[in-house]
């Protein structure tokens, strides 16, 4: 079930009308990951070295979140940077 939850999560990312729900999901499957799988990274134990990979998971996820003007503009987030780096886009590219 986890498998397939992560390869919804992985294919649907490439749709921009179901990235935020997408990456809410995300966020959640890896909290639940850090919570279960990795009880929370055994920090009470006071033996942990590491968080664990839970919440860099998360951390991952909250940044493909779209920008709030990149949505105004229909642009990506790598569409405002190849713009403010001046460099020309290809004729043809989205």
């Amino acid at each position: 079930m986890l498998g397939v939850l992560l390869a919804v999560v992985a294919v649907a990312i490439f749709a921009r009308r179901a990235v935020k729900p997408v990456l809410m999901l995300a966020v959640l499957l890896s909290l639940a990951i850090w919570v279960v799988g990795e009880n929370f990274g055994a920090l009470a134990t006071g033996k942990a070295t590491d968080p664990n990979t839970g919440l860099v998971l998360a951390l991952l996820a909250a940044t493909f979140w779209p920008l709030a003007a990149a949505e105004q503009h229909g642009q990506s987030p790598a569409d405002r940077r190849v713009e403010a780096a001046g460099t020309p886009r290809k004729p043809g590219a989205a």
